[in-house]
């Protein structure tokens, strides 16, 4: 198990004389979530899908295109299952998406990868109208 070493350190003054305690405890860190995958797409969203690693109490998502600028969202995320919104689909460029785990103590552990775009947007087809040909 991966391990951080978090050290306290407490200063005080009491009368005019000035104390240290100092705390040192292990801190297990978040392992990556494991089987992340888009488990649906619409034309302005993706669904990620994964198993929490061990030791994880949430996890943050982000994404990006090749050559814009990454999104993070602010949310804390404590379930396996996220839909991201807002997404536009662009041809032959897909986006990126990264779930990091963070353990109880707010400290980033592992992280995973998976790329996805949207589908494309269904164009408005006029309806096609069968005529029957009779004495032709």
């Amino acid at each position: 198990m991966n391990m951080r070493n978090t050290i306290i350190i407490s200063i005080f003054a009491l009368l005019g004389l000035v104390a240290c305690q100092e705390e040192i405890r292990q801190v297990p860190m978040a392992q990556a979530v494991t089987g992340l995958e888009v488990s649906d797409s619409t034309a302005s969203s993706v669904t990620l899908k994964w198993t929490a690693g061990e030791n994880t109490e949430y996890v943050r998502i982000s994404y990006s295109r090749a050559g814009e600028q990454e999104t993070s969202l602010e949310e804390k995320i404590t379930k396996e299952t996220y839909t991201v919104e807002g997404l536009t689909y662009v041809k032959d460029s897909p986006y990126e998406f990264t779930v990091v785990s963070y353990n109880s103590d707010d400290i980033a552990g592992g992280s995973a990868k998976v790329e996805s775009n949207v589908v494309m947007p269904a164009r408005d087809i006029p309806a096609v109208t069968f005529l029957n040909a009779t004495n032709v």
